[in-house]
């Protein structure tokens, strides 16, 4: 330590100074005091540094403080004396708001050595803190209860807007040696709440020939700057290569850093040995992936944690390799995280009280020697790998407390022992511990062991600390033993969950075993029961060996399956037990591989055993001693059970069924040859191969089909005179009479009633004198039904129509036992049976002894009516003469009846006539059974005959004349000339009709089309010439007038077409031609008043 502190204390005055000397140059960092009383003076009314106000509670307090006591300022501090009572003193909630990582110290103690001798249990000093008006929390050192001296209470790292500080004072005076009281007197000083200082950056210069850490020149206080001729101290930020350029910084000698983080390329390197490099209020070292911190194989190079509360992080993810981790940091905490391996080559050293180390690092940490505790109340927290090569150790008596908690999925493997030197200690595992050395220097009742909810415990030690408290009952954990050679197993305080023998040599009981869960043998490994029971809850698998104890008769040993649900034994060579308790809450025992020989008792009183394909065998020989002893209050064994049995007159039992019935067997031997039987209930049909068998007046043609049991003899047991009981448990399918009957048979072939019967009493059937002996291939045993026979008398009406379903039976059973039931093959179950067609109808008719009959019956019908018919339709349309004939009747009685109208009417002939053309419906009917009605024609028609023959059509050529209009008309009169038909003309049209001015000239050819009244048609063409014979008519023509002749007394005709206009029905008046005669221009010789006549044509 660089550093030098001094803390000095007069009346009325409180100084602190830290002074630390660096190189050349000397700094001072102020710590803040946020809040401080010192009680100089004598109420809470102060003027301490921040300061204002301080309460007290005495109401608890006996009112008159016994003995002079007092809770109150004394002396310049604070003291409570004989209390009788819980005084409680508490600070005003002080402002913390502004400020980072607040701490807080208390002083506490007695006022004289004297006053040590005054405590006891029940007297005390607490210290609590409140953040934010939160639940009371220990400060740490802050629980002083009994003997006490003197003691800083502290904490650190609080953050929050408010902070109040409480102590709790609890005391009385005590009588010592006899003659004199001595004053319990407690007091605390000094309550100081403040900030530390806030850190300063040191980055190294050095390049990576490198820098003495206690260089001045090796540090800069800017990254790459110049040198500060300064060196870190423990508020100091360190940072190595933080610029990107490898630097290497030697510790020759001790010093001191709040954070370190060493960059990439960056290197940290011890070079001297007992070299310390101190971390300081809440600090941190933090290693990147190409950064390296090497102890460099030196001894002693030691990372020290100090500042009492303050909790420090190593992060790496480079390479880490130190000596030595020392915690000086009395109630603070280590995290270690990163993923890459960090190795302590020497210890982790727990020197102060209540310190914890938590491995949170996803790669191993390495620690070559130990972890070692020098102090109390501190823990290991495992959240990852931790591999110890050598020990886990407790320095000294009076280390107490210590805990090393493994946590789930976290591994811890130790190298070598555990030594406790005589302290109380404990390891909670809820991951896996790999545990190679012993448990050394234990006392009773001080160290505990967990084996928590999934956890694994490996053991390799061969002996077990009897001292030890191992606590293993949690979930579903294993301890496994898994030495190569011999060991011990330890008996936990409570039980062990799953219990694991491997590896190899003899694993020897030291007591009475408590499995609550699986119990596994495995490798070459034995398990001594040491003539110990072994009370098991869980599953037994044996792969190794199982030495149960002496052999018989006389073995004393006993395992017992105990378990509330299904446990199951497994052992591929088979197991023997000594003595074997049944006792499973639920469904029982399983074997799951390989036969289970009970040398001595098997006892069930609870649940059942299930061999599955494997054998459950009593006994050894057919010795006496050796035959082993049933002892049966429940279950059933589920399979075959095999005992050997030496005598006579003796009920043999075999507790044999199913998971739901107790189907026992119990025989008794009349003349026997000692060995071996089997027997196994088959809950499956025997067959009825054999049946049926009679005897006195019963038949059995049926067995019980629930089930059977099989028995086999075998090491040359025999007899051919034996009694036999079989409990029919379940046995549904009849019911249990006396009448039922024991049936036997030999290697599955045909049942035979042997022996003499004995009344069955439900469910058990009896039968006694059984000859034939029991075969070595087997002899099955089943339960035969017996019945008197049963007569079923019936009354039957047969379907009175072909098709129909009014057939009936009507049943009335004698000879059997009253009330009878019925069940019809298709699915009735009276009686009487009703609307039946025809068919086989079959009945199992049983009675109230479950006796059956069965029978079948026809029911018949009638052949289907049938006949022919004949019809002709009416000769001619309109006329009524036609007929329909029924004739070749058959079917039904041979008496019918005859309707051609849909069953309105009926006759008995099947004759009709005088029919019109129409559709008739055509039905016979059984005249003795008139519902007995078949329709030969739904839809029978009678027609008119069938007029196809088109008729003659006759026409004839015609002249028709334009009117004046130009137009002409005909109708089919005028072009008919005679038509004919056979049955009628019902009309005529022609194709033209109607004719103009534009059809003179050349004849037209006009069609006419007759159709008679059946819509049969034909043509025939004539001419129509058309004629225009009216003439145009002049509508203006000239006037007479006088015409000078000329010289020679002639006259020239003048042109008068012009003068002239005409109309015609055919010619448009443009295209009217005038003529005139004489011509225009003639040249007529005329004397004077002579007329002459012009023509206009």
């Amino acid at each position: 330590m660089k550093g030098l502190y001094f803390k000095i204390l007069f009346t009325g005055l409180f100084c602190f100074l830290l002074v630390f000397l660096s190189g050349n140059k000397s700094e001072i960092h102020a710590q803040t005091t946020i809040w401080l009383e010192d009680f100089n003076l004598t109420d809470g009314d102060t003027i301490d540094t921040g300061a204002t106000a301080w309460f007290r509670d005495v109401s608890s307090c006996d009112s008159v403080f016994v003995g002079g006591g007092h809770f109150e300022v004394q002396g310049g501090q604070f003291e409570g004396m004989n209390t009788h009572g819980e005084g409680i003193w508490y600070s005003e909630w002080v402002d913390i708001s502004t400020y980072t990582d607040v701490r807080a110290s208390i002083d506490l103690g007695v006022v004289s050595f004297l006053n040590v001798f005054a405590l006891d249990e029940n007297d005390y000093i607490r210290v609590y803190y409140s953040l934010d008006n939160g639940t009371e929390t220990l400060l740490t050192n802050g629980d002083q209860t009994g003997s006490l001296w003197r003691a800083t209470a502290t904490t650190g790292g609080l953050n929050g807007d408010s902070l109040r500080i409480i102590v709790r004072i609890d005391n009385s005076e005590e009588l010592l040696w006899g003659f004199f009281d001595v004053d319990a007197d407690h007091f605390f000083n000094d309550v100081h709440i403040f900030e530390p200082p806030v850190p300063d950056p040191r980055y190294a210069v050095a390049g990576p020939a490198g820098g003495d850490w206690n260089d001045g020149n090796t540090w800069s206080y800017t990254p790459g700057g110049p040198p500060c001729g300064c060196v870190p101290d423990e508020y100091s930020d360190v940072h190595i290569s933080e610029g990107g350029t490898d630097q290497l910084v030697f510790l020759t000698a001790d010093a001191d850093a709040r954070n370190v983080t060493i960059f990439d390329g960056g290197e940290l390197r011890w070079t001297a040995d007992n070299v310390e490099l101190e971390l300081n209020y809440r600090g941190s070292i933090l290693v990147q992936t190409l950064g390296t911190l090497d102890e460099n194989s030196r001894t002693q190079a030691q990372i020290e944690l100090v500042n009492n509360s303050s909790d420090y992080i190593i992060y790496n993810s480079g390479t880490f390799t130190i000596d030595d981790i020392e915690f000086q940091n009395e109630g603070g905490e280590l995290t270690i995280s990163g993923d890459n391996v960090i190795t302590i080559t020497d210890l982790v050293d727990f020197v102060d009280d209540n310190t914890i180390l938590t491995n949170n690092s996803t790669a191993n940490l390495d620690i070559q020697n130990q972890i070692f505790f020098s102090s109390s109340s501190s823990s290991v927290i495992n959240n990852g790998t931790i591999n110890i090569t050598q020990n886990i150790w407790v320095d000294q008596t009076g280390n107490n407390n210590n805990i090393v908690s493994n946590n789930a999925g976290a591994v811890l493997n130790i190298g070598n022992i555990v030594e406790c030197s005589n302290t109380v200690f404990s390891i909670d595992n809820s991951g896996t511990i790999n545990q190679t050395g012993a448990f050394t220097n234990i006392d009773p009742n001080e160290v505990q062991i967990f084996n928590r909810n999934a956890a694994t415990w490996n053991y390799s030690d061969a002996t077990f600390n009897a001292n030890i408290e191992l606590f293993s009952d949690f979930g579903t954990n294993t301890f496994n033993y898994n030495a190569a050679g011999t060991q011990d197993i330890h008996i936990p305080e409570d039980a062990y969950r799953n219990l694991s023998l491997s590896n190899g040599g003899i694993k020897t009981s030291l007591g009475n075993l408590e499995v609550n869960g699986n119990l596994s043998i495995s490798g070459t490994a034995t398990l001594d029961a040491n003539d110990n029971d072994i009370n098991l809850a869980g599953d037994w698998t044996n792969t190794g060996t199982f030495d149960h104890g002496s052999p018989p008769p006389g073995g004393s040993q006993t395992v017992t399956f105990d378990g509330i649900g299904e446990q199951t034994i497994s052992n591929a060579s088979g197991e023997t037990f000594d003595n074997l308790t049944i006792n499973n809450a639920d469904t029982g025992v399983v074997f799951s591989n390989g036969d289970v020989i009970v040398e001595e008792t098997l006892n069930m009183t609870q649940g059942n055993i299930d061999p599955g394909t494997w054998t459950l065998t009593l006994g050894t020989d057919e010795v006496a001693g050796d035959e082993g002893t049933l002892s049966h209050t429940s279950g059933t064994i589920i399979g075959k059970f095999k005992r050997w049995i030496i005598a006579t007159s003796t009920d043999i039992l075999f507790p044999v069924g199913t998971d739901t019935t107790e189907n026992f067997s119990t025989i008794n031997f009349t003349d026997l040859t000692s060995g071996s039987l089997t027997v196994e209930y088959n809950p499956s049909d025997p067959g009825s191969a054999g049946l049926p068998l009679n005897e006195s007046l019963y038949i059995f043609r049926n067995q019980f089909t629930e089930g059977y049991w099989d028995i086999t003899s075998a090491n040359t047991l025999s007899s051919t005179d034996y009694n036999i009981e079989l409990v029919a448990d379940g046995f549904n399918d009849f019911s249990i009479l006396p009448a039922s009957r024991v049936l036997a048979r030999t290697n599955g072939g045909d049942w035979e009633l042997r022996g003499n019967h004995a009344d069955a009493i439900p469910d058990t059937v009896f039968r006694n004198g059984v000859t034939g002996d029991i075969s070595t291939l087997g002899t099955q045993f089943g339960v035969g039904h017996g019945c008197p026979e049963i007569t079923i008398n019936r009354t039957i009406t047969n379907v009175s129509c072909f098709g129909g379903s009014d057939g009936s039976i009507a049943l009335s059973p004698t000879g059997g036992l009253a009330p009878y039931t019925y069940v019809w093959g298709h699915g009735p179950t009276s009686d009487s049976i009703g609307g039946l067609i025809a068919g086989n109808y079959t009945v199992t008719v049983t009675d109230a002894n479950l006796c059956w009959q069965d029978s079948t019956f026809t029911i018949t019908e009638p052949a289907i009516l049938n006949a022919s018919i004949a019809s002709n339709g009416p000769t001619c349309v309109g006329d009524s003469d036609g007929s329909i004939t029924i004739s070749s009747e058959s079917g039904g009685s041979g008496s019918y009846d005859f309707s051609i109208d849909t069953g309105t009417t009926w006759q008995g002939t099947g004759s009709f006539t005088n029919l019109f053309a129409d559709t008739f419906n055509i039905q016979i009917r059984d005249a003795m059974a008139p519902a007995c009605i078949i329709v030969l024609d739904n839809e029978l028609i009678l027609t008119e005959p069938n007029d196809a023959i088109p008729p003659n059509a006759v026409c004839k050529d015609i002249v028709v004349q334009l009117d004046v209009s130009g137009n002409a008309t005909i109708v089919p009169t005028d072009i008919d000339d005679g038509s004919t038909d056979n049955c009628g003309i019902a009309s005529m049209s022609l194709d033209i009709t109607d004719f103009d001015c534009s059809d003179v000239g050349t004849p037209v050819t006009v069609t006419l089309t007759v159709t008679d009244v059946n819509s049969n048609t034909n043509t025939c063409t004539a001419d129509v010439t058309v004629q225009d014979n009216i003439a145009p008519v002049f509508t203006a023509t000239p006037v007479d007038r006088n015409i000078t002749l000329d010289g020679a007394c002639q006259l020239t005709v003048p042109d008068l077409t012009g003068e002239v206009t005409a109309t015609d029905n055919c010619t448009a008046p443009g295209a009217i031609v005038i003529t005139q005669s004489p011509v225009a221009t003639t040249v007529i010789a005329s004397g004077e008043g002579t007329t002459h006549t012009i023509t206009m044509t």
